[in-house]
């Protein structure tokens, strides 16, 4: 197993992150919060065991963590994102890998977004809860990578919108209350596994 940390540089400071390789990738999975690295999460965890490459990445720069409104800021957070998306193109090691997201609630709006406008390379969406509708009429029309939404019982308002939100999108998508107990990982790696295609040959 391969591990390596990294800091993509931009006019907004340094980005860091963390990309886990797995023997055989069957894909690679951004794991992609606002403020934090989570390729240590318990469901990213199951991702790895399941067999995919992790490339966990905070989309915004210390100095921004301390704005009281950055992470609502999707159109920030979506350039951001396809930052991170283009940076796995460019690694030698992740760019033939099929390409899935998994994002916490504040980068769900943005990871629509950056969907929509990397549909050839976005195969799947993952969110842990979220306002999808903050995406916007457009991308939620131009998505094509089918979109599962977690939502835990304290998020049950933000499922209500969603409920609402679905009928925008001809993309496949489905979305689960999660109870306590319940094996997240396992629902997300089911998702991946039933719509990311295959790796290419090496």
């Amino acid at each position: 197993m391969m591990k390596q940390h990294f800091a993509l540089a931009g006019n907004y400071g340094k980005l860091h992150g963390e990309l886990v390789i797995p023997e055989q990738p069957r894909g690679l999975v951004i794991v992609a919060h606002a403020h934090r690295i989570a390729v240590n999460d318990t469901s990213a965890r199951h991702l790895l065991a399941c067999g995919y490459a992790l490339l966990g990445s905070m989309l915004l720069s210390e100095r921004e963590m301390h704005f009281p409104d950055a992470t609502q800021d999707v159109g920030r957070l979506t350039r951001r994102l396809l930052d991170v998306i283009e940076s796995s193109n460019r690694d030698e090691n992740t760019k033939k890998l099929p390409l899935a997201l998994l994002v916490g609630g504040e980068v769900t709006p943005a990871a629509i977004r950056a969907a929509a406008q990397r549909d050839a390379r976005v195969a799947a969406i993952a969110a842990l809860g979220g306002n999808a509708d903050r995406a916007g009429l457009q991308a939620l029309g131009m998505l094509t990578a089918p979109l599962l939404m977690l939502f835990d019982a304290s998020t049950a308002p933000t499922a209500e919108v969603w409920e609402r939100v679905r009928q925008r999108i001809a993309a496949p998508n489905e979305s689960h209350i999660l109870n306590p107990g319940d094996k997240t990982g396992e629902r997300i790696a089911d998702w991946l596994q039933r719509h990311m295609p295959p790796p290419e040959p090496i």
